[in-house]
């Protein structure tokens, strides 16, 4: 199960990493609301309730705790784009 999950997750960061006009700094600035360099559990919640996204309180601290490996509660810009980066070395098509 946690493979799949691993491998539904890494086909995302490749569709991401493949579209032409995706900038994933842009992306965090969305994210970032109060402008001070990290995300943090309510900047999470108010863009999904913007954009009509059901979650529970449980997926997004599930969701900031994946991306913050430094557990100090709050996501950083080296943190998103680790994440959110390809693991691996192939591009979609290459495989």
């Amino acid at each position: 199960m946690m493979l799949d999950a691993e491998g539904r997750i890494e086909d995302i960061r490749r569709a991401i990493s493949n579209r032409p006009f995706f900038n994933l700094f842009e992306a965090f600035e969305t994210l970032d609301r109060n402008e001070d360099g990290f995300i943090t559990v309510d900047e999470f919640k108010m863009f999904l309730e913007e954009n009509n996204i059901t979650f529970t309180v449980a997926d997004v601290k599930n969701l900031v705790k994946r991306y913050d490996t430094d557990h100090d509660g709050k996501v950083s810009y080296k943190e998103f784009i680790k994440e959110l980066t390809p693991k691996s070395p192939f591009k979609k098509g290459s495989e």
